[in-house]
């Protein structure tokens, strides 16, 4: 699930200086039976431009990208939630002068080809940078800053007190 969904669209522009809240909203059935949806989830799509714009406190990732081509991110911030974008076998991405503050990793996924990320910050309690689930080709990464600890707690998994990590987190 997710606040915003394309699947296999073309020619998409998400941009102003709006905010898209996920209220860090919990799901007893969502993944690791507590998160909620994604704030931005593109399927099998291209030509997608996002830019300035600010993805605060995602129930999951807060921009995800699976099967995508030809894709820019600029100007993008992200505070909260899990992470703050995942892209999964996609080919030409740009992602730059974006700022991601998460609780979990802030730039994921595998299976990239022809992606640089540039001119970002990163600041986080797990992964700043983190490729699972495939391999990289032809990917540069350049004039990243990457600090930590995270401003925001890490991101429970599997612990006992899910619910409870939450809700102290929401708190601060």
């Amino acid at each position: 699930a997710s606040l915003i969904v394309g699947d296999k669209i073309s020619n998409i522009e998400i941009s102003g200086h709006g905010v898209i809240n996920g209220n860090n909203v919990f799901n007893p059935y969502g993944e690791e039976e507590m998160r909620g949806p994604h704030a931005i989830f593109f399927n099998k799509s291209e030509d997608i431009t996002i830019r300035d714009i600010f993805v605060k406190d995602a129930s999951n990732y807060a921009l995800i990208m699976e099967g995508c081509n030809n894709g820019t991110l600029r100007g993008v911030r992200v505070s909260g939630g899990w992470d703050g974008i995942d892209l999964f076998n996609c080919k030409n991405f740009l992602i730059t002068d974006c700022q991601f503050t998460t609780g979990d990793d802030c730039v994921a996924g595998g299976g990239w080809e022809k992606v640089v990320v540039s001119n970002c910050t990163l600041n986080s309690n797990c992964n700043g940078m983190r490729n699972y689930g495939g391999g990289l080709k032809d990917v540069s990464f350049s004039n990243i800053l990457i600090n930590g600890p995270s401003l925001f707690k890490p991101r429970p998994h599997d612990t006992p007190s899910k619910r409870e990590d939450l809700i102290y987190h929401n708190s601060w």
